[in-house]
């Protein structure tokens, strides 16, 4: 095989094979390589986001919407390749947002149809106040509204396992508090069904 063709970079002025193993891609260029060399191309980026790091942030949101697909491919890459990094990070970040995934596994059960709780609540039509759906501050609001957890033996408790999630009718509660809501519910169902067939009765006796 003939050795490639050899590209002089514009700016260190060394030559490389014409690659992309040496050169960015660049479609707007004849032989659709950049014109500096990847090592070159990388310090000019540098320094100019360092100069204009608000760029840089813009420039990295936007590849990262129009490239889901590979933004979701290189991180299940990285974290198949450093397990005990990944559990650091979800350590450290359950510690910094110690309520995030009670947060999000309550909109999760309410709005996502393939979640197995979501026929017990979404099905029921139970939803969500727009200030905890908030996409910026629903988080912190959720957070402001229900105050810290006491241990992880607590988790969201509806009055009477009735109503939205709500600031007012959300409270923190166990497992035996959430039994007992429920039972007041079973017992004002039965109560409801009670005064029904009274009512029906007296109609059939009158």
């Amino acid at each position: 095989m003939a050795n490639p063709k050899r590209k002089r970079c514009s700016k260190c002025k060394k030559k490389f094979p014409a690659t992309t193993e040496f050169f960015y891609r660049e479609p707007r260029v004849k032989d659709g390589l950049r014109c500096e060399c990847k090592s070159c191309c990388c310090v000019s980026d540098k320094t100019r986001y360092v100069a204009n790091p608000e760029q840089k942030i813009a420039s990295s949101k936007a590849w990262k919407a129009a490239n889901p697909e590979k933004v979701a491919a290189h991180q299940n890459t990285w974290a198949a390749a450093h397990p005990e990094k990944v559990k650091k990070l979800h350590a450290a970040f359950h510690e910094r947002h110690p309520l995030y995934f009670v947060w999000s596994d309550m909109i999760r059960r309410c709005y996502k149809p393939n979640c197995t709780l979501y026929q017990w609540y979404g099905a029921l039509g139970v939803t969500v106040c727009a200030r905890w759906l908030d996409p910026e501050h629903g988080y912190e609001n959720f957070c402001e509204d229900m105050g810290p957890r006491l241990s992880k033996k607590y988790s969201l408790s509806r009055y009477l396992d009735l109503g939205n999630y709500e600031p007012g009718n959300v409270v923190w509660g166990t497992k035996a508090d959430q039994a007992a809501e429920r039972r007041g519910k079973n017992a004002m169902k039965r109560f409801h069904v009670y005064r029904v067939q009274q009512k029906v009765t007296r109609r059939k006796a009158g």
